[in-house]
């Protein structure tokens, strides 16, 4: 019997509809290959999510979807984690009360909270707490980190 494969198309279709406005998937991976075909999602929104909201959004996907797509694929909805690099300058937006480390294409490195003064141009801000706001842009950033704090890890 062969099994049905699950596009990318059709999981951004149910995610349309499940997802409310505020949230940011920032991937899909889908793998076909046996034995263990998955479905990941990785999702955000402002403020965070926990596992109870992952959860929830599972179970809403699990009933929109096709049951031989739910029988055949293990799926899991998930953050992208906070020890990511932030690829999108809308990170900044969606955590904008946390500090993040930067580092530039100059080799400076800037660590504070982060402001995008101009969507369109992705001109940022950055709100150092021991220094004057620094203005850069998007383009200007070659990596770009949550700064983790002792606090954070021991909770």
């Amino acid at each position: 019997m062969k099994q049905e494969k699950v596009s990318k198309q059709r999981i951004e279709e149910i995610l349309a509809v499940i997802l409310e406005p505020d949230f940011v998937v920032y991937g899909i991976r889908v793998r076909h290959q046996e034995p263990s075909r998955e479905i990941e999602i990785l999702i955000d929104r402002s403020g965070g999510l926990s596992l109870k909201d992952c959860a929830g959004i599972h179970r809403k996907f699990s009933k929109l979807t096709d049951e031989t797509i739910i029988d055949t694929y293990q799926v899991s909805f998930s953050t992208p984690g906070i020890d990511r690099s932030c690829v999108y300058p809308q990170d900044f937006l969606l955590h904008g009360n946390r500090e993040f480390e930067l580092q530039l294409k100059d080799s400076r490195e800037l660590c504070g909270r982060v402001e995008i003064l101009d969507e369109k141009t992705e001109a940022l801000q950055v709100l150092p707490t021991d220094s004057e706001p620094v203005n850069i842009s998007w383009k200007d950033v070659s990596v770009a980190r949550f700064k983790i704090a002792i606090e954070e890890i021991k909770t």
